[in-house]
């Protein structure tokens, strides 16, 4: 089971952010945004509808940021933005270099 790629992801995402603080950017019923540190952030919907969370950058890098889940790409800044969150779905987003 920890072959699978999304249980690989998680470690990856576990061990690149493991001892970082944990702060709650968004908490809804269902619906949850965390960042991990300065370069990570956790976004978890468990509501059967797509969740819009306004994300500011505030404490996290503004940089290129991937979600190793799903292998979308965000590009972070430090103007204010919205994530899209699909249905029953998580997210694990972790700054990376090219």
């Amino acid at each position: 089971a920890w072959r699978r790629p999304e249980m690989a992801a998680m470690l990856e995402f576990h061990n690149a952010v493991h001892g970082s603080a944990e702060r709650i950017l968004h908490a809804a019923d269902g619906c949850l945004l965390l960042a991990r540190g300065e370069r990570g952030l956790m976004a978890i919907n468990k509501t059967a509808d797509w969740q819009t969370v306004p994300l500011a950058a505030h404490g996290l890098l503004p940089a290129s940021y991937r979600c190793l889940l799903h292998g979308h790409n965000l590009q972070l800044t430090s103007a204010p933005m919205t994530l899209h969150i699909p249905p029953r779905q998580a997210q694990l987003w972790l700054a990376w270099e090219r």
